[in-house]
């Protein structure tokens, strides 16, 4: 089973498990860290390949929940929806690319 498919399959546990469906067609990202789809309910959904990398993006979004930040320095910051450890997903709000804090690794 391809690395792809691996995280298809553990995207669409997620999606069951919170009545949401994914847009598998069209992939918003991908890279190191993993694959992000976009869901049915505006949201997105980040399957991580490696547990580290899960454990600290995860932690990250809960700091900047905790303490409301949505915006830095100009860029806008995904809300942190939904997570789930074992499957290694984390769902956000879609922020626009441009702005997005997320989009500033890759500029």
């Amino acid at each position: 089973m391809t690395v792809k498919n691996n995280s298809k399959k553990r995207a669409e546990a997620y999606c069951h498990a919170n009545d949401k469906v994914a847009d598998f067609v069209n992939l918003l990202g991908s890279g190191q860290e993993g694959f992000v789809w976009k869901t049915d309910q505006n949201s997105a959904i980040k399957v991580f390949d490696r547990i580290s990398n899960f454990k600290t993006e995860l932690r990250c979004y809960e700091i900047l929940k905790e303490h409301d930040v949505s915006e830095l320095d100009g860029f806008t910051i995904p809300i942190l929806l939904g997570s789930d450890k074992e499957l290694r997903v984390i769902e956000m709000s879609i922020v626009s690319p441009r702005t997005s804090l997320t989009s500033a690794k890759h500029t």
